[in-house]
């Protein structure tokens, strides 16, 4: 809270980059607020990294982005709405892609990489080819993370036969070299 954030503030002059991911959605989490208005006021050049889901956007986070010195990564769970949907409750598909869109151009408008997470799962894996396409023609860099828990979207506890099949699958694909 309040006392934390006061107890930071000798140190926020010092700071060469902080990172806010883990915690849920970034953008939701008032004192986050606090923090990157004071890094912004006593240490403009501060990195921040903030990992977010892109389901909330507004004026005061495009404030923000543009005052700061930040850089955005996304968690992405699927290009198909109806996947998507189906694994983000109550997120809206349309709206995460436009945002995401927003986030992709202020990263190029300011020099900044933009990266695009994505956690592999049974519900996704066959998207994969497709995810890295996407963060190509948006200049985003791709990245995957293995699914350990909850162990019914876990891949690495499935048969071995099926686990072949996805290996097989995805080995078909001809995928672009040399791009992030």
């Amino acid at each position: 809270g309040d006392v934390f954030l006061e107890q930071l503030q000798e140190f926020i002059p010092y700071l060469k980059e902080t990172r806010f991911c883990s915690s849920g959605e970034a953008f939701l989490i008032k004192l986050h607020y606090k923090l990157w208005e004071s890094l912004i006021e006593k240490n403009p050049s501060c990195l921040i990294v903030v990992q977010t889901n892109a389901t909330v956007m507004n004026a005061r986070i495009k404030d923000l982005l543009e005052r700061g010195n930040f850089k955005i990564g996304v968690s992405l769970d699927s290009l198909r709405k109806e996947t998507y949907e189906a694994i983000r409750l109550n997120a809206s598909f349309d709206r995460v892609m436009e945002n995401i869109q927003y986030y992709a151009d202020y990263s190029k408008r300011h020099n900044k990489s933009f990266t695009i997470s994505t956690c592999v799962m049974r519900q996704n894996w066959n998207e994969l080819p497709d995810f890295i396409n996407f963060c190509n023609k948006i200049g985003a860099n791709a990245t995957f993370h293995k699914v350990w828990n909850p162990l019914q979207y876990a891949l690495h506890n499935l048969p071995a036969v099926k686990l072949q099949e996805i290996h097989t699958e995805l080995s078909g694909y001809d995928l672009p070299s040399g791009t992030p």
